[in-house]
């Protein structure tokens, strides 16, 4: 039978548990996992104390040696002194153990493999009890080794000396996830959207379209796609703006008539295209028709929006009609906007999703200044709420996870009325929608131009507000509402696309 040799540098493993007899400190003798961080401390030489069997035990990092306290003491501590043990090979401890292990215990223990490490018990020099060292209770990475009267039941008293190669180096830590960055886009002359930093005001990236009208662009929300049909052609296509040199995709061909909008879902499944006639959603990876909508009763659609989840699709008509349908069954629901005086048959042109824990959307129309909270699981209202008596048209962004369904929302008047021409302080209202106040929780207020286009970042840090036609970005910090950047343009004609944020 193999013996353990003076030679060898050993880590002196406990059958049991797998673990390594380790010295931490002077008393604090444990079993725990072999490795780097406790490698100088599990190491082991043996020196022959004598005859046959009597060995010292050295740690191998300094000139101690493993003992017994004094006096009567189960403890092992680490002293200078040398403390010999009678190290005996029982290279049968893992069969006894089988032998005696009761039936159904549900226990297993490995079969001994052939050159496997010979199995030894250490046993206390001259005591008057067979003592030997045993692993006893507590965690699995730091149980106390101490010493226990003999028993030949128990596989923690039995111990393998195996040669101390390195340890297995630590596992990495998980790569960081990927750098997310924040872009804000605008249409320039219908010809480019244009993307900057909001922070900073640098222009990043500038990407070629060239459009009849800025309702047939879309940039996706999360995500670094534009969504657009040529106006040279009647091909939509997706375009990576990080790409600009490439050639756009293709993803499918639509009627020329009467374009009303093109909609890129958040996260790049879809694109939605709508004229007078119908309305197509199309695979946005993939030149792939994926369903055909008829207008609701005949009604014209005027605007589109896809949840964060690109799980359901909402498409706001005219005649006040709201229609949301599932993007997995393409089941649908719709709720059409109460009588008003005055109001009632005009188009939806306001949509926005509440963050996709919740059904909730909100909806408004054309000259109506109320707002409408609906549960699309069942077509009921949550809420409506009047905002201010110049927003004839209003558009609004949700702060994502806020469980008061925060949300922003800038109006003004319509392009077709005399107070257009007017001029009034572009206004942002911030509203908690589930607290059911009658009244916003902050107003901004800026500028001579009414805002009618307004939009939160995916994280809720950033808000830009624009009016229909404008040369300027503003920015402001959604924390403090303060306007934190007014990014300037070469005098090019902008409009609004709002944020999008991607993997860097």
């Amino acid at each position: 039978m193999p013996r353990i040799s003076s030679n060898n540098v050993y880590k002196i493993v406990n059958i049991q548990s797998g673990t390594a007899l380790t010295a931490l400190q002077r008393d604090s003798i444990i079993g725990s996992p072999y490795s780097a961080a406790n490698v100088n401390y599990q190491k082991w030489t043996v020196m022959p104390a004598g005859p046959s069997d009597l060995y010292y035990l050295k740690t191998y990092s300094s000139d101690s040696y493993l003992a017994v306290a004094g006096g009567r003491s189960e403890r092992l501590v680490i002293e200078y002194a040398k403390f010999s043990w009678n190290i005996v090979p029982d290279d049968d401890a893992e069969t006894k153990f089988r032998n005696v292990l009761p039936l159904g215990s549900g226990l297993c223990i490995p079969e001994k493999q052939a050159n496997a490490p010979v199995s030894y018990r250490i046993f206390q020099n001259g005591a008057d009890e067979e003592m030997v060292v045993q692993l006893g209770g507590g965690s699995s990475s730091a149980a106390t080794v101490r010493l226990a009267p003999l028993r030949y039941d128990l596989l923690n008293q039995v111990w393998k000396f195996e040669i101390a190669d390195q340890p297995p180096p630590p596992t990495p830590p998980p790569p960081p996830p990927p750098r997310r960055r924040t872009l804000l886009g605008a249409v320039a002359n219908r010809r480019t959207v244009r993307l900057w930093d909001p922070r900073s005001g640098e222009l990043v990236h500038t990407v070629d379209i060239n459009v009849w009208t800025t309702q047939l662009v879309s940039l996706q929300h999360l995500g670094e796609h534009v969504g657009f049909m040529n106006s040279s052609r009647a091909n939509l296509f997706v375009r990576n703006f990080l790409k600009p040199h490439a050639d756009p995709r293709t993803v499918g061909f639509f009627d020329l008539e009467r374009q009303e909008f093109v909609e890129l879902s958040p996260k790049g499944h879809y694109l939605v295209a709508a004229n007078s006639k119908e309305v197509i959603v199309f695979n946005g990876l993939k030149p792939q028709v994926m369903q055909v909508l008829s207008p609701t009763l005949r009604y014209e659609p005027r605007v589109a929006r896809f949840r964060d989840d690109d799980k359901y699709l909402a498409i706001g008509f005219h005649g006040s009609v709201i229609t949301v349908w599932n993007t997995q069954t393409w089941a649908k629901r719709s709720m059409i906007m109460p009588d008003a005086p005055g109001k009632t048959g005009y188009p939806v042109l306001g949509l926005a999703w509440a963050p996709s824990f919740t059904d909730a959307l909100l909806t408004s129309r054309l000259f109506d200044q109320t707002l409408i909270l609906w549960n699309t699981n069942n077509g009921t209202q949550i809420r409506s709420f009047f905002t201010h008596h110049s927003f004839q048209l209003s558009r609004m962004s949700f702060f994502p996870d806020d469980r008061q369904l925060k949300v922003a929302i800038a109006g003004g008047p319509d392009a077709s009325q005399p107070e257009y021409r007017q001029p009034q302080k572009g206004m942002i209202q911030i509203w908690r929608l589930l607290d059911y106040t009658q009244s916003p929780i902050r107003t901004i207020t800026y500028g001579d131009h009414a805002f009618v286009r307004v939009d939160v970042s995916p994280d809720g840090n950033l808000i830009t507000a624009s009016q229909d036609k404008f040369h300027e970005v503003n920015v402001w910090d959604a924390n403090t509402y303060r306007r934190i950047q007014k990014i300037k343009n070469d005098g090019t004609e902008l409009e609004h696309l709002g944020f999008t944020e991607f993997s860097a």
